[in-house]
């Protein structure tokens, strides 16, 4: 509003809501109608029917067998690397686990994978 900038350059300490309450009262004395703001209505920033997931469970997501995952769940787990890049490192990291360790681990695969020495 250019009327309260040129106020306040001239020593107006006043509020800017101030300012339009005074045109309003003012308006409605002289019998016009009110002034309004018409915007637009945002897009909404997501979709509202889709719950999003938290980390927790994308985390679980990304480490479950993929054949223990439901239709769903593989649905979700395909769209996780277009969320973040991070979601597809994790993803290519586990496929690359899963693929060079076929066999069952235990804990003795895992210190000898990782080159933990035992004392």
């Amino acid at each position: 509003m250019r009327l309260y900038e040129d106020i306040q350059r001239q020593g107006y300490r006043g509020g800017r809501s101030t300012v339009l309450g005074y045109f309003t009262q003012l308006r409605k004395a002289q019998g016009l109608a009110p002034r309004t703001r018409t915007m637009p209505p945002a897009p909404p920033v997501t979709d509202p029917t889709v719950q999003g997931l938290t980390p927790r469970q994308a985390t679980w997501l990304t480490l479950r067998q993929p054949t223990d995952l439901t239709e769903d769940e593989q649905h979700l787990l395909a769209r996780l690397p277009q969320a973040h890049a991070a979601f597809a490192q994790a993803i290519a990291t586990r496929s690359w686990w899963v693929s060079s360790h076929s066999e069952s681990l235990g804990l003795t695969a895992l210190v000898k994978a990782f080159g933990i020495a035992l004392a």
